[in-house]
C-alpha cells in the first residue's frame, strides 16, 4: 500500500498537470492526512470524474479509487471480455459477503475461454462460473460481472469467485506473478466492498465438500492472515 506521502505526491503532481488549484495548506512531506489533503483528494477526483469519465465519487477523503488511479500497481489490470451467456445472469442484491477463492485443478496452460466454453456447452451452465480467473504471468482475467450472481460454490454463488489456474493439491508453490496478482486483487475487492468483506477456501464453506483450492495454495499470504 503506497504511503499518504506518495499519494500526496501524485495529488499534487496530477494538480499541476491539470492546472488545478492546491490548496495553501498543502503539503507533501507532512505524513498525515488533513483538510488540505481532503480538499485537494476532492478537486482531483471531480476533475477525473468530469474530464476522463473515471468511474469514482467525488472524494470527502483518502478514496482507494482515487490512489488506485494515481498510484501505479494498487489495482490490478483486469482484462475483459465480450461473452455469450446461457441465458440471462441472475443478479445480486446488494453487496457479496466475500470472496471464495478457488483453483482450476487443471493445467497453467488453460484458459478463460476453455473454462467459459466447459462451464456453458459441456455442463450447461450459464458460462464461466467465475467473476475473475488469474493466470500463471499475472494477467487477471474477468468472467462474470460483479454485479451479477455466480456459479462456483454451492449455497454461496452471491459471493465473488476467484479462480487461480493450476492444481495446487499437485503444484507445491504458486509462480511469484500469479501469487502477487492475487494480492492485488484480494486488496482491491477488500477495499471496494469495505471490511465486512470476508475470505473463504471454497472447501471451508458449507455443502461445499472439495480440497479446493489446493493445500498448497497460499491462501495466508493472499489474505494477509
Amino acid at each position: 500500500m503506497p504511503t499518504i506521502v506518495t499519494v500526496k505526491r501524485r495529488l499534487r503532481d496530477y494538480a499541476k498537470l491539470h492546472k488545478l488549484p492546491v490548496p495553501a495548506g498543502f503539503r507533501v512531506i507532512v505524513p498525515l492526512w488533513g483538510g488540505a489533503a481532503r480538499e485537494l483528494a476532492r478537486t482531483v477526483s471531480h476533475h477525473m470524474r468530469t474530464k476522463h469519465g473515471v468511474g469514482m465519487p467525488v472524494s470527502e477523503a483518502k478514496t482507494w479509487q482515487l490512489v488506485c488511479e494515481l498510484v501505479p500497481g494498487t489495482r490490478p489490470k483486469i482484462i475483459g471480455h465480450r461473452w455469450s451467456w446461457n441465458g440471462s445472469l441472475g443478479r445480486r442484491i446488494g453487496a457479496p459477503p466475500g470472496t471464495v477463492w478457488h483453483h482450476s485443478a487443471g493445467s497453467y496452460s488453460e484458459t478463460i475461454e476453455e473454462i467459459h466454453a466447459y462451464h456453458r456447452d459441456t455442463l450447461g451452465w450459464r458460462g464461466v462460473a467465475y467473476h475473475f480467473v488469474v493466470y500463471v504471468d499475472g494477467a487477471i482475467h474477468a468472467g462474470r460481472p460483479l454485479w451479477a450472481i455466480g456459479g462456483h460454490a454451492l449455497g454461496h454463488n452471491h459471493w465473488i469467485g476467484v479462480c487461480a489456474l493450476g492444481n495446487f493439491e499437485i503444484l507445491t508453490a504458486m509462480d511469484a506473478d500469479q501469487e502477487q496478482a492475487l494480492i492485488y486483487l484480494h486488496r482491491w475487492l477488500a477495499r471496494k466492498y469495505g471490511p465486512q468483506h470476508m475470505d473463504r477456501r471454497h472447501g471451508e464453506l458449507a455443502g461445499n465438500s472439495t480440497a479446493c483450492p489446493g493445500r498448497h495454495y497460499p491462501f495466508g499470504e493472499i489474505v494477509g492472515k
